[in-house]
């Protein structure tokens, strides 16, 4: 009977082992992943800049292209509400040209509207500014999807 009670202690002992081990892995896989997923040094800070400022601070080159012809494409917003599209020298279609507009933001500036074109044909877009910071710029328009572009 001791030798009963002995091999029983000794289970009970080692399942609290087991226990302990998986309490402290699972605390030890809860802090690495709080770890991980705090803030990022590389997060943009908050601007005091305006929409418009941070618009035309620079030029916009598009990232995250579906066709490799597209990826040097840079979209630049003048602070006089000019606008300039320059394809690159990598062209989807040798017809192609860059285009030339102007832009302008709505009172509630999320909304800017871009009339451009080339070739005596202009287009009025309106896109909604989904995002915009010193390091990036998100366009959506309702029911193509959105663009992404980094500065240049």
């Amino acid at each position: 009977m001791k030798t009963f009670i002995s091999s029983f202690d000794f289970s009970i002992f080692k399942i609290f082992l087991r226990m302990k081990n998986l309490f402290f892995t699972l605390t030890l896989l809860v802090g690495l992943t709080l770890s991980m997923t705090s803030c990022d040094k590389d997060d943009d800070p908050i601007s005091d800049k305006t929409v418009t400022e941070l618009l035309t601070q620079h030029s916009w080159k598009l990232v995250g292209a579906a066709d490799d012809c597209d990826k040097d494409n840079i979209e630049t917003f003048n602070a006089d509400g000019t606008y300039e599209n320059d394809l690159g020298t990598d062209l989807c279609d040798p017809a192609e040209v860059n285009s030339t507009g102007t832009w302008e933001l709505a009172a509630d500036e999320m909304t800017l509207t871009v009339t451009a074109g080339s070739n005596g044909f202009t287009i009025t877009l309106d896109f909604t500014i989904t995002e915009i910071t010193e390091t990036r710029l998100v366009l959506s328009i309702f029911g193509l999807g959105q663009v992404t572009y980094e500065p240049v």
